[in-house]
């Protein structure tokens, strides 16, 4: 009951987000990732403090209190529009009366960039509204997500993420303790390196979106990745690292930097993948089925993460976590670099040859449109070759 409640809060911020925020989701994701990053490191302290005074049913009183007063703040302080209507500029285009009327409406950049509509209340104030809702709900369905390459591939690397950033879990508490003598009690503060740099990482990388593209950005927080997950084992099998519980810190603190590399511009991506592809508008329903797969494929990679960090650890070093941990480690971070491989096959490449063809097309747009015969006769010939010499300069 938990996890559904879970799911319905994650998934319901992250569209909210994307809606409000067309323009500057990563930014914005950024800023929602520093919650999640915050609660993960304070969660176990909280935790740990209230039971030691309220004991185990106590603990969980409380804390059902802290989600009631968050119910109310809820309720209270969400912007009130997004559960209201908001008139839509566009025209009704009255054609044969045996044929339904067509729409047309704000197109890309359109009615969820300017306003926050409640499409379900919008239908029940007008007919046409009621026919522009049921058609951008009919452009958007799970099928063109599950067929885009670009969407699946960030929908696969947010899942992975997740993976490679709990998977140790279940051994990383034995490890420490049996490798580098530290106590059960102090375990916690050794994870929260991980969650705070997360945290602070989060922020920082959705203003560098706004700086560099986001493929190129995930690709190399893959890298990154790898790289912090062979510090954590320490590897002895690649690097040739001397165990040490400072490299192990280190590595913990730049996985969790990596992984925010990974979170932020995952959302930004499924949304934009699709859109462009389909040719839709920036509309709820489009956030929202966005917002619904990231956080499928977060809620799955939580799921299998202990499971294969602790099969792993198992299989190589039986009941010797200090044998088991750093090749788990190793392992994962060959996996790490792998999908680095791959998410640069189908999403980078892909993406460049069609960013290509785009630019060829406007160029010779842009030409057809200055050639001979295209422009007025009116014009004088020096204005047109005035003209045709800005177009080199562009092209150039």
């Amino acid at each position: 009951m938990q996890g559904l409640g879970d799911s319905m809060v994650a998934t319901s911020a992250y569209s909210i987000v994307a809606i409000e925020f067309p323009q500057q989701r990563e930014i914005y994701i950024g800023y929602v990732q520093t919650a999640v990053g915050l609660g993960l490191l304070l969660g176990p302290v909280i935790g740990t403090i209230i039971y030691s005074f309220a004991g185990y049913e106590g603990t969980f009183y409380i804390l059902s209190g802290v989600l009631t007063c968050s119910l109310l703040i809820t309720t209270f302080f969400l912007p009130s529009r997004l559960n209201k209507s908001a008139k839509v500029d566009e025209v009704i285009l009255d054609q044969n009366p045996a044929v339904r009327p067509s729409i047309q409406g704000i197109r890309p950049q359109g009615i969820a960039e300017r306003h926050s509509i409640d499409m379900v209340a919008l239908a029940k104030v007008s007919e046409r509204y009621s026919r522009r809702s049921h058609i951008l709900q009919a452009q958007v369905t799970f099928k063109i997500f599950l067929t885009n390459i670009r969407a699946m591939t960030a929908v696969v690397s947010a899942m992975f993420a997740m993976i490679f950033m709990l998977f140790y879990e279940p051994i990383f508490a034995p490890y420490v303790n049996a490798a580098y003598g530290v106590k059960e009690t102090s375990v916690g503060f050794c994870l929260a390196i991980g969650c705070f740099t997360y945290a602070f990482g989060s922020p920082l990388v959705g203003v560098l979106c706004t700086k560099v593209e986001r493929k190129y950005i995930t690709c190399c927080a893959f890298i990154f990745c790898s790289i912090s997950l062979l510090m954590t084992g320490p590897s002895r099998m690649i690097l040739g690292i001397t165990p040490h519980l400072a490299w192990t810190l280190v590595g913990v603190g730049a996985l969790g930097l990596s992984v925010a590399f990974l979170f932020v511009p995952l959302l930004p991506e499924i949304i934009a993948a699709v859109a462009e592809k389909e040719g839709l508008e920036n509309s709820p329903f489009l956030a929202d089925k966005a917002s619904g797969i990231y956080n499928s494929a977060y809620g799955i990679g939580n799921c299998l993460a202990p499971i294969i960090g602790g099969s792993i650890s198992s299989a190589y070093g039986g009941l010797d976590v200090v044998k088991g941990f750093p090749f788990t480690c190793d392992i994962m971070a060959i996996a790490s670099a792998s999908f680095c491989l791959i998410y640069f096959c189908f999403a980078i490449i892909p993406s460049c040859i069609d960013a290509k063809k785009q630019k060829e097309k406007r160029e010779q747009k842009l030409l057809a449109d200055l050639a001979p015969g295209a422009v007025d006769n009116s014009l004088t010939i020096e204005f047109e070759q005035n003209q045709k010499d800005k177009l080199k300069d562009m092209l150039r």
